[in-house]
């Protein structure tokens, strides 16, 4: 039915319809002022503490939701930094040197002491020629393996 109706007959509906709510509201308004002035002193002193004790957990909640917010933001940045994919740096990988014997050495030490070595290698030229004099003539090469 409200479906064939014109936009001026759809407004007169409604408007005929908030007039007779209203009506009715009206109506029950003496009753309504008369039953509230019956009321006892304790009911409205209950009610206002009723709407005392809503504001108060209102304020209460603003309070709080800051702080709430706060704890959110520092979970999710907590969250965010534990999946951040971490830089990794490469692998170093350790070449062990060449072993060679200790008279190979000392023979490589006293080539860089005779060919000029700085001053910090003199010790080394030293118990190089230490070694030389003390050495024997025939020298056989000794396996260091296990």
């Amino acid at each position: 039915m409200i479906r064939n109706l014109s936009n001026e007959e759809l407004s007169e509906l409604t408007l005929a319809s908030d007039e007779r709510f209203l009506q009715q509201e009206l109506t029950a308004l003496p009753a309504q002022a008369r039953e509230a002035a019956d009321r006892s002193d304790e009911f409205w002193a209950a009610q206002r503490a009723a709407v005392w004790s809503k504001i108060a957990g209102r304020e209460r909640a603003k309070l709080r939701r800051p702080v709430l917010v706060g704890a959110a933001a520092a979970a999710i940045i907590a969250i965010g930094i534990l999946f951040v994919p971490q830089k990794t740096k490469p692998a170093v990988t350790v070449v062990p040197p060449p072993a060679i014997s200790d008279q190979e050495l000392l023979i490589q030490v006293e080539r860089v002491v005779q060919s000029g070595a700085p001053a910090s290698l003199q010790p080394a030229g030293l118990l190089m020629q230490e070694v030389a004099q003390y050495a024997p003539t025939v020298q056989t090469k000794e396996s260091h393996e296990n």
